[in-house]
């Protein structure tokens, strides 16, 4: 089965997706929260993905969907949870081709689970200039 496919005794829930701002940018990271209920009569044990992907970038491929975080949270009957997950502008970077850690500005879907039927997503933008993580005189 891939990771978190999300086999389990109990029907678990996942609501509230939240970002604690809409805009992302350099050295202000946002968190991320779901809430996780177990609908079920079983003791569960789930796990939280976050993911994310950037709708486009300028002359490369972005990831479909990447892995940033995860948690596992354990649920009695009936419990919620509410899970938080930090995302930085930083994490976002990847390298071109002259090597240097880059970040392009787009929207960015954060997305709960996006492999399974819990799947729940929020959109935010990554503003800012094109702009490079690292020196390029260090590389």
């Amino acid at each position: 089965w891939a990771f978190g496919f999300g086999l389990g005794y109990a029907p678990v829930a996942y609501s509230n997706v939240t970002v604690s701002a809409r805009t992302l940018r350099l050295g202000s990271p946002i968190t991320a929260s779901v809430t996780v209920t177990n609908n079920g009569s079983c003791a569960q044990r789930e796990v939280v993905q976050l993911y994310t992907h950037q709708h486009y970038r300028v002359g490369y491929a972005p990831d479909l969907f990447r892995l940033r975080a995860f948690d596992k949270v354990g649920l009695a009957p009936g419990e919620s949870k509410t899970v938080s997950f930090t995302l930085a502008a930083e994490d976002l970077a990847f390298w071109d081709r002259r090597l240097r850690k880059r970040i392009e500005p787009a929207p960015i879907t954060v997305a709960i689970n996006p492999f399974t039927q819990k799947d729940i997503k929020a959109v935010v933008d990554l503003e800012g200039d094109p702009h490079y993580v690292l020196d390029e005189a260090a590389n």
